[in-house]
């Protein structure tokens, strides 16, 4: 096509961070779909946001089912997926060109009038062909999606959010509330959790709570810490995750927003999602201010935690994935 704008996105990852083959890849979603619905998560109403991973599927695709899992394909009918950008800075947020995303399974077509509704307010920029094509936190999840609306009409709009301010996030969120708050749509929030490793920056080892030695970036000048023996570095790891995933269990909390980002901003945490998170925990302010939240239960069900692997020392790298989803009832 002459244009972007009507052109279907390739699945540009497809073959490499997952399979391309339509029965192989089908296949594997049913398992840990079937995997998820035997560790009692299934499609629910009261779904109305997912956290879910976006690694190379033989790494988080287990992670991420489980959260998809408790979609109710009966009652949502859009999916607004909030991901970040991985290979260009931004300092905003940003949209699609496509019309259309492509998956192994399916294509997946773009909400045209609420991505023209988001482009007109002019508080969204938009990504470039390369660089929606290049980033892959929204491809990642299109197949759940294709396979969990398998004969059934879903669209998408997927949202690339930059580095930003927290004001900036509760700005989106105030943006973003309205569509949050329609019965027929749903959030999607994709972000792995911690990135551990000299090739990430972050070698912080974090003892357990009352352990008389602080905390300590490992490296080679200094490879070990006293707790390690009893308190491994992979655990060191999952208590931090595990931290923030507990923050994150009242995302309408008026205190959220401010506790999740002062955790980031003491720990560092390399969680790649979190300005997603924070729009998204925004939005649910606006909603509990706007008194469309009363009378309900509102709290986010993790259900599968994972990582790809258990680092043990400096040398080591290990990235962390956290599934699960947002109940309002």
């Amino acid at each position: 096509m002459s244009s972007v704008h009507g052109a279907t996105r390739e699945a540009t990852h497809a073959g490499a961070w997952y399979s391309d083959e339509p029965t192989r890849l089908n296949a594997l979603l049913s398992k840990w779909f079937s995997e998820a619905n035997s560790a009692d998560v299934g499609p629910t109403p009261q779904a109305k946001a997912v956290i879910a991973p976006h690694a190379g599927m033989a790494y988080s695709g287990r992670t991420a089912a489980h959260a998809y899992a408790a979609v109710d394909n009966t009652l949502i009918n859009r999916i607004v997926i909030l991901g970040p950008s991985h290979h260009v800075h931004l300092s905003t947020c940003a949209l699609s060109p496509f019309s259309a995303y492509a998956t192994p399974l399916g294509a997946l077509p773009i909400d045209k009038i609420l991505n023209d509704e988001l482009r007109a307010s002019g508080k969204f920029g938009e990504m470039s062909r390369m660089v929606d094509e290049d980033e892959h936190s929204f491809e990642m999840h299109a197949p759940f999606i294709r396979k969990i609306f398998d004969g059934k009409e879903v669209k998408i709009v997927p949202i690339m959010v930059g580095s930003i301010t927290q004001q900036q996030e509760k700005d989106f969120g105030r943006v973003l509330a309205p569509y949050l708050a329609d019965p027929h749509t749903l959030f999607a929030v994709s972000t792995d959790f911690c990135h551990w490793g000299s090739r990430f920056g972050y070698t912080l080892y974090r003892p357990p709570a009352g352990s008389p030695n602080g905390p300590a970036q490992l490296g080679r000048s200094a490879p070990g810490h006293p707790d390690i023996p009893h308190y491994p570095l992979h655990q060191s790891i999952s208590d931090l995750d595990h931290e923030a995933m507990a923050l994150l269990r009242a995302p309408a909390d008026p205190a959220t927003h401010d506790k999740f980002t002062s955790y980031l901003k003491q720990w560092r945490n390399t969680i790649c999602g979190r300005h997603a998170l924070g729009i998204l925990v925004a939005a649910f302010n606006v909603l509990r201010e706007e008194g469309k939240l009363e009378g309900k239960e509102l709290g986010t069900e993790w259900v599968h935690y994972a990582q790809s692997g258990q680092a043990k020392d400096w040398k080591d790298s290990s990235v962390s994935y956290a599934g699960g989803w947002v109940k309002a009832v």
